[in-house]
């Protein structure tokens, strides 16, 4: 027990003490420390001690009165083994936060790393949606057009050359009225799929329009591509589609051309192609017309 009016010398506090009790009269509870002073720790802690009706018969003529601090208990225990655990236990909280942030790193990275590859994987198909013919799988017309005029302006720089082919599927209004819509779908998947079949590696394919569609053949004369149009025709012709229900063959008609020094624009080879065609068409359909 200690005071600032210690009655008895050896009550006398110490610096930390006496702080303490200064403390105590200007409203603190209670205070507590850790002590390295003497070498090992030592954990000390005071309680204030306050004057009550009964403790005035022997400490009024000190000058307290009731509600004052007359001093307090100091208790010192040694700390070593407490430190000890303390830092034990300090180490294994930053033990575990390490570990704990590890893994919320790695389980960020990995989501982070998934977020990425959907994203790429939309990108793709996005890209994919954009150029394709959703009913074929062909290249749409706004890609294929582009690709055609692109292997013009290469083909016109190295003086290399260019041929087309546009062909058409012969009476497929008939197809859609006399089977219906559903099979006419069936039928464009299954020209397309042919004519896919028959391409080379460098050969351009897309779906222009309804049962239209272009060949743009880089490198190749007009002699290749016509008789490269006259082996899908024959493909095409030979191949019986089917639902299971009703069974039909279907023709084409090809348009074949190429590039010529006259051509001002990839447009003008393209109406070129055309015009073979209607040729082809007014011929009686199922045949392949070079111009």
């Amino acid at each position: 027990m200690i005071s600032l009016k210690n009655l008895n010398p050896l009550n006398k506090p110490d610096d930390f003490e006496r702080k303490a009790l200064e403390r105590f009269e200007q409203g603190e509870r209670e205070l507590w420390q850790i002590d390295r002073s003497s070498g090992k720790p030592v954990f000390r802690y005071i309680l204030p001690l306050v004057i009550e009706e009964a403790c005035l018969s022997c400490h009024r003529q000190q000058g307290y009165k009731q509600g004052d601090i007359r001093g307090g208990v100091s208790v010192m225990i040694p700390a070593e083994g407490l430190t000890a655990q303390m830092r034990t236990n300090r180490n294994q909280i930053v033990i575990d936060a390490v570990v704990t942030i590890g893994i919320l790193l790695a389980l960020l990275y990995f989501l982070a790393w998934k977020l990425v590859g959907r994203l790429d994987e939309t990108q793709k198909r996005l890209k994919h949606i954009a150029v394709t013919d959703e009913l074929t799988g062909l290249k749409n017309r706004r890609h294929i057009m582009e690709q055609m005029n692109k292997e013009y302006q290469r083909a016109v720089r190295t003086g290399g050359t260019l041929s087309l082919i546009l062909l058409d599927i012969d009476n497929f209004k008939q197809v859609n009225d006399n089977y219906g819509h559903v099979f006419g779908d069936r039928v464009l998947r299954a020209v397309a799929q042919e004519m896919v079949g028959g391409l080379r590696s460098y050969d351009l394919l897309g779906r222009i329009g309804g049962e239209e569609f272009l060949i743009a053949s880089p490198g190749s004369t007009l002699d290749d591509a016509a008789g490269l149009a006259e082996r899908i025709r024959q493909k095409i012709k030979d191949r019986k589609i089917s639902d299971k229900i009703q069974e039909l063959s279907v023709t084409v008609s090809a348009g074949v051309t190429s590039l010529s020094e006259h051509d001002a624009t990839a447009d003008a080879i393209l109406q070129r192609a055309d015009d073979a065609l209607y040729l082809a068409k007014q011929q009686g359909r199922d045949r392949v017309v070079s111009v």
